[in-house]
Order: C-alpha cells, then structure tokens, then sequence
C-alpha cells in the first residue's frame, strides 16, 4: 500500500536529508541509529559529479541495518528504506512516489537539496523532517523554509561537527530550525519525532515563501513576466539568458527563463568561475596570437623579408608583457576568494 495511504497520516515519517561536502560520516552515523523495525522512509541528496558512478546506497546499506538504493522514476515509497538520488538527476516526492528528472541545475547542482525538501514539504503536509548536513553552499535553505511552512520539522548538524560548517552556520541565522545537533544525535532524535503525531494539518505560516521546485506548468514556472518580475543586469551563468531575481534576502536569489536558480552564494561562485574561464581564454588567445607572429617572423625572414620579418617579431615582443600580467593576475589569490565564506572572526555584521 503506498506510504500516502497508510492509517499515521500526520506521523512525522518523511525524513529527507541533503549534504555536500563532508557529508558521507554524518550519514552514516545517521543511518546506523535507524532499527530495522523504523517506518521511517528515508530519501538523500548529495552533491554529485554528473559522470561519477554513485556507490551511496552501499555504502549507507553497510553503515546500518537498512536497505539502501537508487530512487526510480515511478516506483513506490516504502517504510524502511533508504533512497538515494541518482546522479545527474533530482528526485522529487509526488503522491506516494519517487520522480526522477534532469530538470534545470539549482545552484549549480544536479541532484539538488531544494527540490527534495521543496517537493516532500508540498506531498506531505506536517509529515517531512529534513536535515541538512555539512557543506559549503546554501541549497537547501530555501527546502527548509518550505518543509517548515508546510508544518514540517527543519533539523540542522551542529557547525561544531561539521568539517565544512559554512553552509551550517549561515542557515541557523536564515532558516531558524527547530533542532541543531551534533551527527551522531539526529538518528535516535529521527526515532524520537517518528512517533510524535504532528500537531499541524497544514502550514505553521499563512504565506509559503516562494519556491522553485514546485510542480507547475513550464508557462507558470518559467516565464518570468507572467510573475511581474524584473530583469536583473546579470545573465545566467549556465545558459547565459536573463536572470530575473526570485526575491529579497540571501536565499532564492536569481531564476532564468529555462529554470536554472541561483541563490546569491551559489551565483558569485559561478562568476567566479566565469571570470577565471574568460581569463585563461584570453591567456590563451595572446599566445596564440604570439605564436603566430614568431612563425610569421621566422617564414619572413627565410625568405629574406627581414623588414617584415623584425615588424612580425616586434608584435610578438609587444604581446610578452600583457600575458605574462595576465598569468599573473590568474595567480592571484584574491581572484578566487567569496567574501561570504570568509570567517568573520568574531565580528558582528552590519
């Protein structure tokens, strides 16, 4: 019988848990303290390389007592079972079962966290803890503002046991869970709020914060004029459209026509990025172009050009100079540093 139909609707037995980097032990400390009797259906998104070949469903199958696999397009939910996102894809929960799609990248991820918590929240009113684990960017808050609006349960890693709290540490501020602890607790307190009745049939807010995950027709989703939204002057860095921004605040930050999303953190790393590719290509393009005037100057000269051939090497010596500035700069440490990763050491912000 799919999990939507069983008798302990509000049991709080949806749990779904997002992690990036130095996710993998809190996982397995979590999945450990899962008995084999739990009617918990557990589902994971990590961040994932698209072409690497995922082994997290045995890896977690070792760590615990549950089974572990790969969620399917179409298959069931089942209690006691732990499913995983495949790579390259984002798993959603709609009625009673798993949806598996290559949709549009969130913050440059595919499997992403939001839509996960986003779509759990929305099938599953009262019902869904999300826990969200160590990492360094910020999908996942805009899913625990959802899951919590929907009279869910947002539970946090503590930053203290995280190897990489930055994501941790920003969404106690922004996101405000219900529990904050360390990896090896959130097991036994998963048990402990399976068997507590929520109290909430619907949302704990009148208003559910905006979200990009939910299912809505592509007219309704992704056009943006249809929403009276304003174009930003930043182009998506994944199809280099327009960016119009999904709202105010630090979380949703920016969505293009075609649906890829961006929070602010996750759009000033891909900028980042771009400014380094454009950088190399332009690194690139003035060797070439040296190198083309040498072997001018050289072809020149043997034929006994050698006016043409020493203006050839002249141009060639002028390149010398803005390329090496430019290998420079590309060495650079302060190229590459996020300012909103940096710690604070101790300051208040303003």
């Amino acid at each position: 019988m799919p999990l939507a139909s069983r008798s302990m609707a509000l049991m709080r037995d949806i749990v779904v848990i997002g992690g990036s980097a130095g996710s993998l032990d809190p996982l397995r400390k979590i999945v450990s303290a899962q008995p084999t009797s739990t009617k918990l259906s557990i589902f994971v998104v990590t961040h994932l390389m698209a072409a690497s070949p995922s082994v997290m469903p045995r890896i977690l199958a070792k760590a615990g007592n549950l089974p572990a696999s790969h969620a399917v397009d179409g298959a069931e939910i089942v209690p006691g079972h732990i499913f995983v996102a495949p790579p390259d894809h984002h798993l959603l929960l709609h009625d009673g079962v798993m949806q598996i799609h290559r949709g549009p990248k969130i913050n440059s991820h595919r499997p992403a966290i939001d839509p996960l918590f986003g779509s759990a929240a929305d099938s599953y009113p009262g019902r869904v803890t999300a826990v969200l684990l160590s990492g360094m960017d910020a999908d996942g808050f805009a899913g625990l503002l959802q899951v919590k609006a929907r009279g869910g349960l947002a539970i946090l890693q503590s930053p203290e046991d995280a190897e990489f709290p930055y994501m941790l540490e920003k969404a106690i501020d922004e996101v405000k869970p219900h529990l904050v602890l360390p990896a090896a607790e959130i097991g036994a307190a998963l048990q402990e709020l399976a068997l507590e009745r929520s109290m909430n049939e619907g949302p704990e807010t009148h208003e559910t914060p905006p979200t990009t995950f939910k299912e809505r027709s592509p007219q309704e989703a992704n056009d943006p004029w249809l929403n009276d939204k304003m174009p930003s002057p930043y182009s998506c860095p994944d199809c280099g459209g327009v960016l119009w921004e999904e709202t105010g605040g630090q979380l949703f930050g920016y969505r293009c026509r075609v649906g890829h999303v961006y929070s602010y953190d996750a759009l000033l790393a891909s900028q980042t990025d771009s400014v380094e590719r454009a950088l190399w290509a332009g690194l690139r393009a003035l060797e070439e172009k040296r190198s083309l005037l040498r072997r001018l100057a050289e072809q020149t000269h043997d034929r006994g050009l050698d006016r043409a051939a020493a203006r050839f090497e002249h141009s060639a010596g002028d390149l010398e100079a803005p390329a090496e500035l430019l290998r420079d700069f590309l060495m650079r440490r302060e190229l590459y540093e996020l300012p909103q990763r940096a710690p604070d050491n101790g300051e208040q912000a303003d």
